[in-house]
């Protein structure tokens, strides 16, 4: 289990890598491992996020969470970019992902397709604490 003042850490800094954050144990590093790996994180992704990119806030809030604090949106996840562009919501949506960390157009992209994975819906934040509550 990862004790909670280290989640609490490693959540006031995004885009520092966990490892310069906070001292994790062998067995704290492999349940993060393995709760971010069984999310869809490749390990070479994890490997790099860890210890030398860090996450943005995007990816500790989750994709879901930003749609929920960005817009009224509460239907299928998959829909919501045509319900956004139809309402014409969404350059001010690419704008708030920028704020965020993605690029403008790469939110265009991933959000077109909706090509996300569970982790990235979910959101570091929600993943960590969970593991912590093991």
């Amino acid at each position: 289990m990862i004790a909670q003042e280290k989640i609490d850490k490693i959540l006031q800094s995004p885009r520092t890598p966990l490892m310069r954050q906070v001292e994790l144990t062998a067995d704290e590093r492999t349940e993060l491992r393995d709760a971010l790996i069984k999310k869809g994180m490749g390990a070479s992704t994890l490997y790099q996020r860890i210890n030398y990119i860090g996450f943005d806030t995007w990816e500790m809030q989750g994709i879901n969470a930003c749609i929920a604090e960005a817009t009224s949106y509460s239907g299928d996840p998959t829909l919501f970019w045509p319900w956004m562009v139809e309402n014409g919501q969404h350059t001010k949506f690419t704008h708030f992902m920028e704020q965020l960390g993605m690029s403008y157009k790469v939110t265009l992209r991933r959000f077109s397709e909706f090509d996300f994975k569970p982790w990235e819906l979910e959101g570091i934040t929600s993943i960590l604490q969970k593991a912590g509550q093991k």
